[in-house]
């Protein structure tokens, strides 16, 4: 087993600690921005298709109180690399120069403690946000899809793989779910084709819409990257769907 110093392992506790909540972590991140490239302490990514998460983590491992020019540091490079927020990460606190540089800003101030603590809602509320927004996205591209194009590729309820969820029901579904959730209006049930589904809070929420996104998400990018073969007309469609579920055509 690797022994770090205490600087290291401050970093791989940080890094670590964003795995277990579900997302990718890596330490020791050369990033190259618009004017120049920075070496990153963490660098957080969400492991998600669409609209990805993108954290800067600086893990200062001191004695003393974190200076304002670092949290302006940090400052800077979130905004040459484009990254969505940066996190300051300390044991020792933070000078009042560096509270206020972090003030109103994308940037936070946090220890690894306070950072258990409070991250755990926080995160699955942000996870929450970006599925939203993979719903947004998805649920646009698919009503920009052909009526054909849809029922070929089994987008639609009317023709659908065994054991596979149709397109537009994920979008009802989505649609019922993530507006009571963003409302913590739970315990929450909405029924998926035939069955009842009950989620009684975020994280039963975001494993289970995580893998229909997914799913979802897979289909229509296979979907636009087939758009040279759409059907002409809608008998063309069903020959092409019914074609699809009767054999092994290695789509998503």
């Amino acid at each position: 087993m690797a022994i770090f110093p205490h600087w290291r392992q401050y970093q791989e506790d940080v890094a670590s600690y964003f795995r277990q909540l579900g997302f990718d972590a890596k330490t020791d991140v050369a990033l190259k921005g618009v004017r120049t490239s920075h070496d990153v302490d963490v660098v957080v990514r969400s492991k998600h298709v669409g609209f990805p998460l993108f954290w800067l983590i600086e893990c200062k491992d001191w004695k003393s109180a974190v200076p304002k020019g670092h949290v302006l540091q940090l400052r800077t490079i979130v905004e040459d690399v484009g990254a969505d927020r940066g996190i300051m990460m300390s044991e020792s606190s933070f000078q009042s120069g560096a509270v206020e540089a972090a003030y109103r800003s994308n940037i936070q101030l946090s220890s690894l403690a306070q950072l258990k603590l409070i991250s755990a809602d926080a995160m699955e509320s942000q996870k929450l946000s970006h599925l939203y927004a993979r719903y947004g996205a998805a649920k646009e591209l698919f009503w920009e899809i052909p009526k054909c194009a849809r029922i070929a590729h089994l987008l639609r309820t009317d023709a659908f793989r065994e054991n596979e969820v149709p397109g537009l029901a994920i979008l009802n579904f989505a649609d019922e779910v993530l507006a009571k959730a963003h409302r913590s209006a739970y315990p929450i049930s909405a029924v998926l084709l035939n069955g009842m589904e009950t989620f009684n809070n975020n994280s039963e929420v975001l494993t289970k819409l995580e893998s229909l996104m997914g799913s979802l998400e897979a289909r229509l990018t296979w979907c636009m990257t087939e758009r040279h073969n759409w059907p002409k007309d809608e008998e063309e469609a069903y020959e092409q769907a019914f074609a699809a579920m009767n054999t092994s055509l290695g789509r998503p």
